[in-house]
């Protein structure tokens, strides 16, 4: 295809411009530059790693796309389709907060509650609060082991850093103490709460009946139920553990950080619980059990 020369001249100088731009700041790189460049990369990389675990990644891909478009319209002198693709990312600019408004606000929670947590663990006597999260994790794991063996269905949300206060305003509050007697009676399949989740908070039973944001991941296994979706959705938006318990199988799951481990015992389940709430082993991750989903 033929070009002018104009817009030849115009882009090889648009282009030995910024190499020379660049040249220059290589040779006068100064420590707050270095550790400028740093940080950047390291924020980059966040957002990449935090966009690969939700549906908004084939966006960023093609805002790229389109960028590189506008950049190599810029270069070949393409003043037109430059200035209509200037105008769009200018007004898109605040389209991408109305875009990416629940992955913002995802980021901004992970971030607030991870200082959250620790301003709060100051305050809080921990010794205390680890001996009574024994008894809760036992009853719990004994309420969801006796729910297995009935295949009755239940959905058993930990909150930790990241607060639930919009999950929670759909349920029924209760502030009780948690017992597998209580755990067992409201998912009872005749109850009037048990087609929701149960939200334990601070060691309590806060809310009962809750409804959970279903997930958006497309490859989540077909197999699985709604009551699944709603609890990989819950691991989703936010870094709750969510223990569910199968109506047709009777299997014993576990969604945390967007993704399903399946095949729990009592003993897995109650080594888990006391891995990922209490941090006995200074990891987090889910350990692989049984098939994951």
């Amino acid at each position: 295809m033929f070009i002018p020369n104009c817009l030849t001249r115009a882009g090889a100088g648009t282009v030995r411009s910024f190499f020379d731009y660049a040249g220059y700041r290589l040779t006068h790189l100064s420590f707050a530059d270095v550790l400028d460049i740093l940080l950047l990369s390291l924020l980059l990389f966040l957002v990449v790693a935090f966009l690969l675990r939700r549906r908004a990644l084939p966006v960023v891909c093609g805002l790229l796309v389109c960028g590189c478009v506008w950049l190599a319209a810029r270069v070949l002198g393409l003043y037109a389709l430059g200035t209509v693709l200037g105008w769009f990312f200018g007004v898109g600019f605040v389209g991408v907060f109305v875009v990416f408004q629940t992955e913002i606000r995802e980021a901004l929670a992970d971030i607030g509650g991870y200082f959250y947590s620790n301003l709060r663990g100051i305050t809080k006597d921990k010794q205390s609060r680890t001996e009574q999260q024994d008894e809760v994790l036992d009853a719990v794991c004994q309420a969801v082991s006796d729910l297995s063996r009935s295949k009755t269905g239940a959905l058993i949300v930990f909150e930790r850093n990241v607060p639930l206060a919009d999950v929670m305003r759909t349920g029924v509050e209760l502030d009780a103490v948690v017992t597998p007697y209580l755990l067992r009676n409201i998912f009872f399949n005749k109850a009037p709460l048990h087609d929701g989740a149960v939200v334990i908070r601070n060691r309590r039973v806060a809310v009962a009946g809750c409804l959970l944001p279903l997930s958006r991941n497309g490859n989540i296994d077909p197999d699985l139920g709604t009551r699944h979706r709603s609890a990989i959705g819950m691991s989703e938006s936010s870094d709750a553990l969510v223990v569910v318990v199968s109506e047709e199988t009777g299997i014993i799951s576990v969604a945390f950080k967007s993704g399903i481990t399946r095949d729990y015992s009592y003993q897995s389940l109650r080594a888990l619980l006391y891995k990922v709430l209490l941090h006995q082993s200074g990891e987090t991750d889910v350990p692989q059990q049984g098939e994951e989903a």
